[in-house]
């Protein structure tokens, strides 16, 4: 039995492979996955439903091969197979590679305190040609044009940079944040240092030149093989309140939020905590004042998550965007910030006051703007662990609770501990 399962298995892998490669790509998820998990699970095979899937599949990838033929005639179908042939043939690794190099030139920029990539590939070794093939079925739907769609899937590497530019701001809170830090991206990189980092680039990686405009990211790629840098760039006293922007719809302000509660990691030896306390603060408000089963929360984090495509395509990506999450929960336990009844968590007394001072100092920057004398979440952070662990205690202390064990090896007040 376990000698014809592995023949209908083989014979099904060499059809999606040779016939129809599309979907494969050496490293990531695709037909290798699936025929390891189907190798390794029960034998309940039906010829006919074995049947079915293969014809669907060829069905759906000549559908998908004649429709973008048709669309884009012979120029642009061209270019179509050149992205489609990059994200197939380019190793995970290989891409990493060279997004390392970028990391390691960009931090001889001046008054670079930090660098992050985000987008793809940081989330996840997955098959990209699976996003494309989505991305397709929107242009045969009419909801976008095919010059968009090329527009959408020529491939860039994306990094965020914090720079300690606070004399420059902004000093406001608004909508038009995007624009803002765009402008002074394009001041800061105007340096006469940039020149020689530009030149470094290019001559240490596949990238094209930093001033390129973005609407030749098409052509550079499919006439030089050069990919385009895409830097968003934030002042440092702005990087320092990110952990407070935790409101939905936050995102307004800040389109990069969403990149750290999807792909961006600490890929390149950052030693900031801003990213880890954003997701240890988003997720106390994420439960707030209710009880949640940890389930529950997952599922609600990933059906509202701005990437639940994604997400729900690639488990290489579900699992990065899940962990972000029980490493955030684990920080808040670990601070006597969040409580265990069976599955179920809640916020401690102690968790809802640090959650009110995080609320309370974003509401402040939104109303009257960052502070002058420099003073930021990050700064403020041990202020507020000390109030809300003297806040629960006084509140235990008043019910008769209170535990001089628990009170000495409380986070927020350590320095009691040394003092006594």
């Amino acid at each position: 039995m376990n000698i014809l399962r592995k023949t209908y298995i083989t014979i099904i892998f060499l059809l999606v492979t040779f016939c129809f490669p599309l979907n494969l790509m050496a490293g990531t998820e695709g037909p290798q996955d699936v025929l390891q998990e189907t190798l390794s699970a029960p034998l309940n095979i039906d010829s006919a439903d074995l049947r079915r899937g293969v014809q669907d599949y060829i069905k759906t990838n000549k559908n998908n091969t004649e429709f973008a033929k048709n669309l884009f005639g012979p120029v642009d179908y061209h270019k179509y197979e050149a992205i489609r042939d990059y994200y197939r043939q380019e190793a995970y690794s290989d891409r990493m590679a060279t997004a390392r190099k970028v990391a390691d030139i960009l931090k001889q920029a001046p008054m670079l305190t930090e660098v992050y990539g985000i987008g793809f590939p940081f989330y996840g070794n997955v098959d990209i040609t699976k996003r494309i093939a989505l991305t397709l079925d929107r242009v045969k739907n009419g909801e976008i044009s095919k010059k968009e769609f090329l527009r959408r899937i020529t491939p860039d590497l994306d990094m965020l940079i914090v720079v300690r530019d606070n004399d420059n701001g902004p000093w406001a809170i608004n909508e038009d944040m995007y624009y803002e830090l765009k402008n002074r991206l394009v001041n800061y990189v105007a340096d006469r240092q940039w020149g020689k980092i530009n030149r470094q680039l290019q001559a240490n990686s596949r990238l094209g030149d930093l001033y390129a405009e973005r609407e030749y990211a098409l052509e550079l790629f499919v006439y030089e093989g050069k990919l385009l840098l895409d830097i968003v760039y934030v002042p440092e006293h702005v990087w320092n309140d990110v952990p407070v922007f935790i409101e939905d719809g936050d995102s307004k302000y800040f389109h990069f939020l969403r990149d750290i509660l999807f792909s961006l990691e600490n890929n390149f030896g950052n030693t900031s905590k801003v990213p880890e306390e954003f997701l240890h603060n988003y997720f106390l408000n994420r439960i707030a004042s209710r009880e949640v089963s940890e389930k529950e929360l997952t599922n609600e984090f990933i059906n509202e998550h701005v990437y639940k495509d994604l997400i729900e395509m690639f488990s290489a990506s579900r699992k990065i965007v899940v962990e972000k999450m029980k490493s955030a929960l684990a920080l808040a336990e670990r601070r006597g910030f969040i409580t265990r009844k069976g599955d179920m968590l809640a916020l401690t007394a102690s968790g809802k006051d640090y959650l009110k001072s995080v609320l309370d100092w974003r509401l402040q920057l939104i109303e009257k703007g960052y502070d002058f004398d420099g003073l930021s979440a990050m700064s403020k952070q041990q202020e507020w662990m000390d109030k809300a662990s003297a806040f629960s205690i006084a509140k235990d202390d008043a019910a008769g609770k209170t535990d001089m064990a628990e009170v000495l090896i409380s986070p927020g007040c350590r320095a009691i501990g040394q003092a006594i």
